[in-house]
């Protein structure tokens, strides 16, 4: 069966509201009746469904997280969960000799809904349900001239698209979370109507251009409105409505499981109860705001329940199965540029705290000079920012070493003015260049006449984050040789007080990260804009899709490229799983990146595993020959002292002499 994306580790917080507020013990029964733990979400429709099974059973709201430590520490018989069992919680299962089978009840699915007869399309993509609701389409995002083709007659001009307004479900709801966990920054456009689904519904069916967003029971059952299709982009099957079978299938990916967990020792307690699992359980499930699961689903539960498979997790089996070992021993050299290292050593750092053998070192020197080492073979993986040339390719190839690219996302730097300026509406890089850099006379332009280009005389107030911000060079970088920066700016560290302080004074500008922005935003800041970059092709706004196809100049991209040999090592692997495990995303982001969010690190870590599968594969023939040539040398000679051995030696003594510890100024301009 297909995966799920996880729910929103972001709303994590709204999550755990709503647990606290379901936090109590429903006990059906005597004390020792079979224990159900997990998520106060779930609970609810399973309590149900073991009503209507006549099944006693204890029920206690744990959340997710307590639940499946009780669960796999034999403290309770199931656990519900609308997410698979991680390889932490698994690892705890067996370490305790618990084995279970893995159900799937049900289905939490949300629908994207536009009034009946409106004429807008039938289909949008994650990129522009991202682009509608991120946290920075407040105040701009305003119609769906980006979203629509309006066409004109003969006779007359193209009518104006239709006012885009939003309508989201309430913060402390699955629905809400579930929509969070698909858009980029924290939490959704300000500007957005919040509701109940009656009352979306109701609104979306009486006004044009209106989208909202309601569990997809309530849409099916609302009159007035139409259920759009979503293309989620990553599975290339185009675009498809929302059901428990597209949901299955990956298909559609605006939803989460509902999982029961069950110890293989109490299943037969519990034979009236597992059964609804295999039957039409419709009317209970979608009296709780559910929907029900396929044919093909309720299918794998009967051939769970009656033993045909041992597979303890029938449903979540592509959630991979990698797991980091407990103890690790050795070395990794990591080199490269010092974009995304402050992410990166954040991460490791947290792995090497657990794995106290493991010696991560980091040699902070540049794209060129890490991939340079790279196919020396002399560092495991680079941090980059571009892709390798073809210069670069061939010299790792005459060393047999094969470069595997894993992005991290793309960050940008973006401006900030005072919204009355309309002159600075929009800045060419090489007046950025010149209004942020010391030229070559060792001055900087102190009024905004000063600029190339047609500028009032109005003088120039900079507000600029602390030295040695990570955002800082990127202003300049597109300028040729790269300029000093000017530091005769108004220093604030916290990007809410640079951009207050433009918005109060004419001629005023910042720059920031583009989460940073998204901040300033969410503050409900007033009387700022975003600044346009124009690097030669014209103006390009900064915005999440810019940003991640590398349309915006200001930009940069970030990568890992690893030699492919270094990720059948078991260091290597793990130090890179645990940069895209569900724990670090947040540091991913908070470090400024876009690209990547929570729903998309199972597919991530799938990749991961198919790398490391092929890296090892691509290492067995030498080893194969290594082996038929010692045997080949053994049956010829008793001397038990080979060259192989003398070779192992060679290579120790080069991991000892690992790169150094990142410089003071590496650090610098990775923070």
């Amino acid at each position: 069966m297909a995966r799920w994306p996880h729910s929103a580790r972001r709303t994590i917080m709204i999550v755990c509201i709503i647990i606290l507020a379901l936090l109590t013990t429903f006990t059906l029964t005597a004390q020792n009746d079979p224990t159900l733990v997990g998520s106060g979400i779930a609970l609810p429709l399973l309590e149900d469904l073991a009503a209507a099974a006549e099944q006693p059973l204890s029920i206690n709201v744990t959340g997710t997280d307590a639940g499946f430590q009780q669960f796999c520490a034999g403290e309770a018989s199931m656990v519900a969960a609308t997410r698979a069992i991680n390889s932490v919680e698994d690892t705890l299962c067996v370490e305790n000799g618990i084995s279970y089978s893995e159900l799937l009840v049900a289905n939490d699915v949300v629908a994207a809904i536009v009034k009946e007869d409106d004429a807008l399309p039938t289909c949008l993509t994650i990129t522009d349900l991202n682009t509608m609701l991120v946290p920075s389409a407040a105040g701009t995002i305003t119609d769906w001239s980006t979203f629509v083709e309006v066409a004109a007659s003969d006779s007359e001009e193209a009518p104006a698209a239709p006012e885009l307004t939003v309508y989201v479900p309430e913060l402390l709801t699955p629905t809400y979370a579930i929509v969070d966990g698909f858009i980029s920054g924290d939490g959704l456009r300000n500007d957005a109507t919040v509701a109940s689904e009656s009352d979306i519904i109701a609104a979306v069916s009486e006004n044009t251009g209106a989208l909202g967003f309601v569990s997809l029971a309530a849409a099916e059952a609302a009159e007035g409105v139409r259920i759009l299709q979503v293309n989620d982009l990553t599975s290339g099957n185009g675009c498809y409505s929302p059901s428990s079978e597209a949901f299955e299938a990956s298909n559609y990916m605006m939803g989460t499981p509902v999982l029961l967990y069950v110890e293989a020792s109490a299943q037969a307690g519990l034979e009236s109860f597992l059964n609804t699992l295999t039957a039409d359980n419709a009317a209970v499930v979608e009296a709780k705001g559910f929907v029900s699961i396929s044919e093909g689903a309720l299918e794998t539960n009967a051939a769970v329940l009656s033993g045909e498979t041992t597979d303890g997790r029938q449903f979540t089996t592509a959630e991979t199965t990698f797991e980091i070992p407990v103890t690790l021993t050795g070395e990794i050299a990591i080199g490269g540029s010092g974009v995304g290292y402050s992410f990166v050593n954040t991460a490791l750092t947290q792995l090497t705290s657990t794995q106290v053998e493991l010696n991560v070192q980091y040699q902070i020197e540049g794209d060129e000079a890490g991939i340079r080492r790279l196919c020396n073979g002399e560092v495991d993986f680079v941090l980059a920012t571009a892709d390798m040339t073809d210069e670069q390719t061939a010299a790792c190839g005459a060393n047999e070493i094969v470069p595997v690219t894993i992005p991290l996302g793309t960050r940008a730097v973006v401006l900030v003015s005072n919204a009355a300026d309309d002159y600075a509406a929009c800045l060419t890089t090489e007046q950025i260049a010149s209004i942020w850099s010391v030229n070559t006379e060792g001055t900087s332009p102190l009024n905004w006449n000063e600029v190339p280009g047609d500028f009032p005389d109005q003088a120039i107030t900079l507000f600029e984050p602390a030295l040695g911000n990570a955002y800082a060079d990127m202003l300049v970088e597109s300028i040729e040789p790269i300029p000093p920066l000017r530091a005769d700016g108004n220093v604030f560290a916290d990007s809410l007080y640079r951009a207050a302080a433009v918005a109060n004074v004419d001629g005023g500008l910042t720059y920031m990260g583009w989460t940073d922005y998204e901040r300033v935003v969410d503050n409900n800041q007033a009387n700022i804009q975003l600044v346009g970059v124009d690097a030669g092709s014209g103006c390009v706004e900064p915005s999440a899709t810019t940003i991640e196809d590398g349309t915006y100049p200001l930009s940069q991209s970030a990568q890992l490229i690893v030699a492919q040999s270094s990720l059948a090592n078991v260091n290597v692997q793990s130090a890179i799983w645990t940069l895209f495990e569900d724990t670090n995303i947040s540091s991913l982001q908070r470090s400024g990146f876009v690209g990547i969010n929570i729903n998309q690190l199972p597919s991530v870590r799938q990749d991961l595993e198919r790398m490391f599968t092929e890296a090892a594969e691509a290492i067995m023939p030498t080893t194969t020959d290594a082996t038929d040539e010692t045997a080949t040398d053994e049956s010829a000679t008793d001397d038990t002292s080979t060259e192989e051995g003398t070779a192992e030696d060679t290579d120790s003594e080069a991991t000892d002499s690992s790169a150094e510890e990142p410089t003071e100024e590496a650090t610098a301009e990775s923070n």
